[in-house]
């Protein structure tokens, strides 16, 4: 297998970045206006830093907590245990197996 070099004119790169960052084209439409494939052209994407379009999932298709706390978005809550009397981890009241009764 013979390796091919590509020239980028840096006029070509930013008008492509332009574009792929907008996110107002398909990004096949980038790749072809910028001449690569599609492994090339995401090297070429991550090597220069630019914004992805959008954050990487899982293969369930969910976003990671790491992503969301990078993104600024907030956790999503979610209910643990019985829905009535449970108190979570971050409470800050102790923790005890007996029930407490106040005078």
């Amino acid at each position: 297998m013979t390796l091919r070099h590509t020239i980028l004119s840096p006029e070509k790169v930013e008008e492509t970045r332009l574009l792929y960052e907008a996110d107002v084209v398909p990004a096949r439409d980038c790749m072809a206006n910028i001449g690569l494939k599609r492994d090339a052209f995401y090297t070429l994407v991550h090597t220069l830093n630019w914004k992805l379009r959008r954050p990487p999932m899982n293969a369930r298709g969910e976003v990671s907590a790491a992503t969301k706390a990078r993104l600024g978005v907030a956790p999503e809550v979610s209910m643990v245990g019985p829905a009535s009397g449970w108190v979570g981890e971050t409470d800050p009241r102790p923790q005890t197996a007996t029930q407490t009764i106040a005078a």
